[in-house]
């Protein structure tokens, strides 16, 4: 993420380990990583304040870029396409063997089946809007 030093403000988002063009929106899975918490062994939980910062976050985000709902909708869709990328695939990086379907049968797969579950399943923790 960069963040302007003076005004802590978002400036962007960059995913440096699949450098790449993709839809704007697709790495704002990271906004949620800032207003909740993840155990390792127990998965996601939220802030007490968490629907207010995700609130104030897509307000001032809508106001501040001039978007409308619909627009917001396509980037909150963009994010959930890439938690499934992220989470639901081995490693993409370049030289390593093709991603295939994680399975919870080795850590890093466990991680992000809790992941998944946490993001996307759970309602007491999915993103706001699948609910």
């Amino acid at each position: 993420m960069l963040v302007d030093e003076n005004s802590c403000n978002l400036l962007g988002v960059i995913d440096w380990a699949e450098a790449e063009i993709a839809p704007f929106g697709i790495n704002l899975y990271a906004h949620d990583r800032l207003i909740s918490k993840i155990h390792l062994k127990h998965g996601w939980s939220r802030y007490d304040d968490y629907c207010l910062l995700d609130e104030i976050f897509w307000s001032t985000f809508s106001q501040e870029n001039g978007v409308n709902n619909e627009t917001i909708k396509t980037i909150k869709a963009a994010r959930i396409a890439r938690v499934l990328l992220w989470l639901g695939f081995t490693s993409r990086l370049p030289n390593e063997p093709k991603p295939v379907l994680i399975s919870d049968d080795d850590e890093n797969g466990a991680y992000g089946m809790r992941d998944l579950d946490g993001l996307l399943i759970n309602p007491a923790t999915r993103f706001t809007d699948l609910v």
